[in-house]
């Protein structure tokens, strides 16, 4: 089940890496004045140098594992749902079963062939 979840999970690693590297002035526009003109006070602040990819993967990693979780907040129940019955599918097919074995049987006694005529 578990490697059920990393697996789902997985999927929203390279949505939060494109988060984590895309400069702020990407991410969020500056809204618009009357006349099309950016207010002064909604410049475009300096993003920084951008985030290496050794540090960027695991911070992606680690929030993709609460993804789900966060997906809540903005009213995604749907994704919530989609996981929740991935999980509970394989906690179904990885139950515990229990087998009976029977066993030995003799061997049958071998049946003489007779050789064919030429």
């Amino acid at each position: 089940m578990l490697l059920t979840y990393l697996a789902v999970v997985s999927t929203y690693v390279p949505s939060i890496l494109r988060g984590v590297e895309q400069p702020a002035a990407e991410v969020a526009p500056a809204e618009e004045a009357e006349g099309g003109v950016p207010p002064p006070s909604a410049a475009a602040p300096d993003p920084g140098p951008p985030v290496p990819r050794a540090i960027a993967l695991p911070i992606a990693i680690v929030l993709a594992l609460f993804a789900p979780l966060l997906l809540l907040v903005d009213g995604e129940i749907l994704g919530l749902i989609i996981i929740a019955f991935a999980l509970f599918e394989a906690w179904k097919v990885n139950a515990i079963t229990t087998g009976t074995l029977a066993g030995p049987f003799p061997a049958p006694t071998p049946v003489p062939v007779e050789d064919p005529p030429d």
